[in-house]
């Protein structure tokens, strides 16, 4: 997206009602580039007043208070401004679940949700039979993965490890917030240096872009998202290629590694895979937009 910037003026005359704000403020992402005014304004006007969709719908004809004006001019110019708008509402929704974001973390993106789809596959048989299975979620930032793997897996022990401990704060509050703060244990460490058990999966979501793409990358994504969680290095496989080491100790024989990757990483992590010798059945699988967005292996049993 190529942001307008208009300057940050007030909305005149002001809005008397909420549809008039709503169609204002419509108007106004309209003009910055946005590519879809309509829902943003809908959800910071939500946010500004309090309602959900369905309140706001049947208020939308009331007037509109000082306190709600102020506070709607307040988002849209953040808004304005570049800022993401999940982290001005600070809620962000993936797998049809809703999670807390902020700066500290990564906002969950739809093509994640490939990575849950594949673990449910390699999962639901064996789990059906009633044996608890471990699941590691190497980089977990919000907890997005970890947790929702948790929720679809009642009977699956789940660890989840990020580097940076104010994504695990984030991820805390969303393991609460969902119920399973008592079935997700978090651990601060870089990729699996401080866990010791074998999983049955282990999936991650990695840094993948290479260093010197970062400048280049979308304004609210360069400006507003954690680097760390962004940053693969050179040719942004650094962190891929440890994990591709680390987890042949932390799988069971037979045991799986899911990675999501770059839109031209699949074919790279596959060779190395398999110049390893130590996976098996390698594959790839295609996100939405027919992009090869995560790529799979089994660990050679001893």
């Amino acid at each position: 997206m190529h942001w307008h910037l208009p300057q940050r003026k007030p909305l005149q005359p002001q809005p008397d009602t909420l549809q008039t704000l709503l169609s204002a403020m419509q108007s106004r992402l309209r003009a910055a580039g946005v590519a879809d005014p309509r829902l943003e304004a809908s959800i910071l006007l939500e946010c500004a007043t309090g309602l959900d969709r369905t309140k706001l719908l049947r208020d939308i004809k009331r007037s509109t208070s000082d306190s709600e004006f102020r506070a709607s001019e307040e988002l849209l110019g953040r808004r304005l401004a570049g800022e993401p708008v999940q982290y001005i509402v600070g809620t962000a929704w993936f797998y049809g679940r809703e999670f807390y974001v902020d700066r500290r973390v990564l906002i969950p993106r739809p093509e994640t949700e490939v990575l849950v789809e594949q673990a449910s596959e390699l999962l639901s048989a064996e789990l059906a039979t009633g044996k608890t299975h471990g699941i590691c979620d190497v980089g977990t930032g919000s907890g997005i993965l970890a947790i929702t793997l948790a929720l679809e897996y009642q009977n699956a022990h789940v660890v989840a490890t990020d580097v940076s401990g104010a994504a695990l704060e984030v991820a805390h509050r969303n393991c609460v917030r969902h119920g399973v703060e008592n079935r997700v244990r978090l651990v601060q460490c870089d990729a699996l240096r401080a866990v010791s058990q074998q999983f049955d999966v282990v999936v991650s979501n990695p840094p993948y872009v290479r260093r010197d793409e970062i400048a280049g990358l979308q304004s609210d994504v360069r400006d507003f998202e954690p680097h760390m969680a962004l940053d693969g290095g050179a040719d942004g496989l650094a962190v891929v290629r440890r994990l591709l080491v680390e987890s042949t100790e932390h799988l069971v024989d037979n045991g799986a590694l899911l990675l999501e990757v770059g839109s031209d990483q699949a074919g790279q992590v596959i060779d190395l895979m398999a110049q390893m010798g130590m996976w098996t059945e390698l594959r790839t699988i295609a996100d939405l937009s027919a992009v090869d967005r995560v790529v799979c292996g089994r660990r050679v049993s001893a």
